[in-house]
């Protein structure tokens, strides 16, 4: 899948509370799996290989930023959001097909506030 990166420049993007961080996301992965492991396992994935997908998203967000120009120092921790991928099957088997989520990162700055949105979909929004 290619993924896009947007830079916000001038504009940084400051609402940060609108997203989980990835830790809180991967701690409700863990919890919703260990309430329902039987939907989990059948209807998203197995967990292990869902918290190692975020895991490798962010390694990839992180290569991308810095070859941007982020300074490797995150002003909070990286967050994550999810765009739903209605009934496509470009995911060839890393999340599954109809019905699941595409997951982006975003990475805040610390020096000047500036923001790094790697993203699974085009944001025409954020050219």
């Amino acid at each position: 899948m290619n993924y896009h990166l947007y830079t916000s420049g001038l504009i940084p993007l400051d609402w940060t509370f609108a997203f989980f961080t990835v830790t809180e996301f991967k701690e409700r992965i863990k919890k919703k799996a260990a309430e329902n492991q039987y939907f989990f396992n059948n209807t998203v994935t197995d967990p292990e290989r869902l918290l190692k997908q975020v895991d490798n998203l962010l390694i990839e967000a992180e290569q991308a930023a810095k070859d941007s120009h982020w300074d490797g120092v995150y002003r909070d921790e990286p967050l994550i959001f999810a765009i739903p991928a209605g009934d496509t099957n470009i995911l060839k088997g890393e999340y599954g097909g109809i019905g699941t989520a595409l997951f982006g990162i975003i990475i805040k700055q610390d020096e000047d506030g500036d923001t790094f949105i790697y993203s699974p979909v085009e944001l025409k929004h954020l050219e």
